[in-house]
């Protein structure tokens, strides 16, 4: 009898045992699945979003970053915060994006090919490897601005004053390692002229010591400078584009006034750590081209940065931005290295 009671308890036994192993493998299982579920669905900000710049308020990329964050706070129904971090050309800025956690939360404003160039000669960070860009939402060529009241007319003069007198003409606009800086740069190889860069923490600051005569020139870009060159405010005396641009139908190109062509296009927009998860990363750029074809969100960007809105899938971006990192480094790799 103590036998057979013993046998059924140890059959008992068994049995508990299979079905608690049997729990366990189906929960491991659920929570397999479960997870995938997560990770495929759609995504939703789970608190209040931040746009990192890396530039100073007022400037270009801060007012893009300001109007995208409205809109993105009405597509995600969150808060969406802008942080000026400016500092070590724009460096800083960069570094406390890469440093935010990899939730979705924390999206930065770039602004190229500045910031592979200012990355790039810190040697710190890999645009290409440690951040995905999400869109660009502005194509904007350089140009080359002047006060109202300056002694040039032309690009042609302010030339031939730099050829006359090498290093003594100044131009100054954000840096040093920024899109101006690299645009300076390629003059100098393709036109043979010595110009002095002027580095500032910001357009804004820049334009204020060229409106205060302290500087020449400052290398900018024609979007929201054409209708101040309108007002008379500025002049504008050229612009980097493959023909006329339509923000800029009035502003010759360098390509006419020089023969050389020099087609330099900033584009700004927004990227992300690389390691945040696909699928809010698409969530993102979703959103961002949404908003791009927004009438609302069209409307207040022609007003304040005129008509050089676009949007850029963030593949594209990204293919963008190795090509600018190889050509940084196969044609200025060595100056800058050496600097």
């Amino acid at each position: 009898m103590f036998k057979k009671n013993r046998i059924s308890f140890i059959a008992a036994l068994f049995l508990v045992v299979l079905i608690v192993l049997g729990a366990v493998g189906c929960s491991g299982e659920t929570s397999t699945k479960d997870s995938e579920i997560a990770e495929d669905q759609e995504w939703k900000p789970a608190g209040d979003m931040k746009i990192i710049v890396p530039y100073s308020s007022g400037a270009s990329n801060d007012t893009i970053s300001r109007l995208m964050a409205k809109h993105l706070s009405d597509e995600f129904g969150v808060a969406v915060v802008v942080e000026n971090v400016t500092g070590a050309g724009n460096l800083l800025g960069i570094q406390t994006a890469l440093r935010a956690k990899n939730d979705g939360l924390t999206i930065l404003n770039v602004s190229t090919p500045g910031v592979e160039l200012n990355t790039f000669q810190q040697g710190e960070i890999n645009m290409s490897t440690d951040f995905s860009m999400l869109a660009g939402v502005q194509s904007d060529p350089q140009t080359w601005l002047v006060a109202p009241d300056s002694r040039f007319d032309t690009f042609e003069q302010l030339l031939e004053a730099a050829k006359a007198s090498p290093g003594e003409i100044t131009a100054g606009q954000t840096g040093p390692w920024s899109a101006a800086y690299l645009h300076l740069m390629k003059l100098r190889r393709d036109l043979g002229v010595e110009i002095t860069f002027v580095p500032f923490d910001g357009g804004s600051e820049a334009l204020a010591a060229v409106l205060g005569g302290h500087i020449d020139a400052q290398i900018a870009t024609v979007g929201r400078n054409y209708p101040k060159h309108q007002e008379g405010e500025i002049k504008l005396l050229v612009q980097a584009n493959k023909g006329k641009h339509e923000a800029a139908p009035t502003i010759p190109t360098i390509e006419e006034v020089t023969g050389v062509a020099n087609y330099d296009n900033v584009i700004r927009g927004f990227a992300i750590r690389s390691d945040v998860p696909d699928n809010i990363k698409q969530a993102l750029i979703d959103a961002m081209e949404k908003i791009t074809k927004n009438e609302d969100y069209i409307a207040e960007f022609q007003k304040s940065l005129g008509n050089t809105n676009t949007f850029i899938h963030g593949s594209e971006f990204d293919r963008i931005v190795k090509g600018n990192l190889k050509d940084i480094d196969d044609f200025f790799g060595d100056i800058i290295k050496n600097k």
